[in-house]
């Protein structure tokens, strides 16, 4: 019969738990390697301000609201003021800008000068636009004068046309003695007595100061060379008008440059 001596052998081994599901606590100085780059005292890591290191001090998920410099940033936000209140808040001196109000109902002031292409066409000012629809005055016409006439120049340019759409007839005043009757007749040419214009015409109703009478004439004669003068003539006295009653003629049109 044999007898078998036990034998105890020291071991390195581990002082705790490292199954699945323990949680044991190791020092840094137990590894080696990339590991042991960590802070001998683990807390460290996990408090730091992160001065050591590079770090993010503030919440970045999904739905927070951080607050980064533009400094930290870089490619095409960089262009940013380092101040992103200062894009924001900037009266445009630093770059290209809009200083007013644009949007729908807004009423922005423009200067002709910001556009171009066709808007480029009006004056600076625009009065360009309100020129070519002159309104010629000729005035002082003595309605209870038979064959009064009054002429005005259009004051155009010999190599513009002037084309009549509209004559308004004015009393300008009434003067003294017995009131208009409204039965003067008149034409309005670009001759002494023309009628290219307008042809007789009775100015039915108009005895009133400040009382008008407007007659379309588009279509009635063909452009006439801008640099024409306009003549208004009382064919037929008014039958009641005292002394004075004096009759202004407008004519409105549009100027065109010849052949266009």
């Amino acid at each position: 019969m044999s007898i078998r001596t036990s034998e105890t052998k020291v071991l390195k081994g581990t002082d705790q738990d490292v199954t699945s599901a323990a949680s044991p606590v190791f020092a840094v100085t137990n590894f080696t390697g990339s590991a042991a780059g960590i802070d001998s005292d683990s807390a460290t890591h996990i408090g730091s301000n992160g001065s050591d290191h590079s770090f993010i001090d503030q919440d970045v998920t999904i739905g927070s609201t951080p607050t980064l410099a533009v400094t930290n940033f870089t490619g095409s936000a960089a262009g940013i003021d380092s101040d992103s209140a200062t894009h924001i808040g900037s009266n445009g001196s630093d770059h290209s800008f809009i200083d007013q109000d644009v949007t729908i109902a807004s009423t922005p002031t423009l200067a002709v000068t910001n556009f171009t292409g066709s808007a480029a066409g009006l004056d600076s000012d625009a009065t360009t636009y309100a020129a070519s629809k002159p309104r010629v005055l000729v005035a002082g016409c003595e309605l209870e004068t038979l064959n009064d006439e009054e002429s005005t120049a259009i004051g155009g340019s010999a190599a513009s046309e002037f084309v009549p759409t509209l004559v308004i007839f004015h009393i300008e005043d009434v003067g003294i003695g017995a009131a208009a009757a409204g039965d003067a007749t008149v034409t309005v040419g670009i001759t002494t007595g023309g009628t290219e214009i307008l042809p007789t015409t009775t100015l039915t109703g108009l005895n009133t100061l400040n009382e008008h009478f407007s007659v379309p004439v588009a279509g009635l004669t063909e452009a006439i060379t801008a640099d024409s003068t306009i003549y208004c003539k009382v064919t037929s006295a008014d039958s009641t008008a005292g002394a004075g009653h004096l009759l202004d003629c407008y004519v409105v049109g549009e100027t065109f440059t010849s052949g266009t």
